[in-house]
């Protein structure tokens, strides 16, 4: 009776301290047409002060890279790489004995479709790892969508 109430308090422990993790990013997924059969998938990364996101190419054992998983996509073709509005700073890090590459604060990331079909869904899926100067907090994955836009009507003068 005594290891059913022990591995019952341990359980509850664990739950309870993966809930307490820190969450150091927020993501927001979207898409815009910008031409009858091309567009534009943006998702932008709001990093909390004092956080750092990992960039998408870290020497291995090391920190869990930013990555994005785009198999959940239907009737969208991806052309060309995942490309980051700004170059992430290149660092020692401390914590791991080695030189990365991170971003702070705020970073966009695009990648150009094209539409095979009448009803395109763009669902995916973004892993990451935060930290600070002090701690990290466990890899994540989050699952976004990305309702396309329509395209941009110009304004005549």
């Amino acid at each position: 009776m005594k290891k059913i109430l022990m591995i019952a308090i341990m359980m509850v422990v664990g739950v309870w301290a993966m809930a307490q993790a820190p969450v150091p990013v927020k993501w927001r997924a979207s898409a815009r047409m910008t031409s009858a059969t091309e567009g534009v998938l943006t998702v932008k990364a709001t990093v909390q002060p004092g956080w750092h996101l990992y960039g998408m190419d870290i020497p291995a054992g090391g920190p869990k890279a930013t990555s994005f998983d785009l198999a959940g996509c239907k009737g969208v073709e991806f052309i060309g790489p995942m490309t980051a509005s700004v170059k992430p700073v290149a660092v020692h890090d401390a914590q791991f004995g080695m030189d990365v590459t991170w971003w702070e604060g705020s970073v966009s990331f695009t990648r150009r479709f094209r539409k095979t079909a009448a009803a395109p869904v763009i669902d995916l899926s973004v892993t990451y790892m935060g930290c600070n100067d002090q701690t990290c907090a466990p890899p994540r994955t989050e699952r976004l969508n990305a309702r396309i836009l329509p395209m941009k009507e110009k304004t005549v003068k």
